[in-house]
């Protein structure tokens, strides 16, 4: 079973992958990040990936942080053998 932390988990993307996670069977989200929680979650949503317990997998959906977010989680509460990903979304 993988653990994933999903930052951004409050806005579209986050419940598009939270309803995509869920479909599985292989992986869960353990805990989400977002400034704005909307209460609507299935796991725990904190404010800060200071609070977050250790997990497989970050996926990030918050732009607002990127690129420094981005290479502050880089190897922050993640395993050796873990991977980091990050999604941005521009409108134009």
């Amino acid at each position: 079973m993988t653990d994933i932390i999903l930052n951004g988990c409050c806005g579209k993307m986050g419940a598009a992958v939270t309803a995509c996670v869920a479909s599985r069977n292989d992986c869960r989200i353990i805990a989400g990040v977002d400034i704005h929680n909307t209460g609507d979650r299935d796991y725990p949503v904190y404010g800060s990936i200071d609070d977050v317990p250790d997990a497989d997998v970050i996926i990030d959906f918050f732009a607002s942080f990127l690129p420094a977010w981005t290479a502050e989680i880089r190897g922050f509460k993640v395993n050796s053998d873990s991977c980091c990903d990050h999604g941005t979304y521009r409108r134009r």
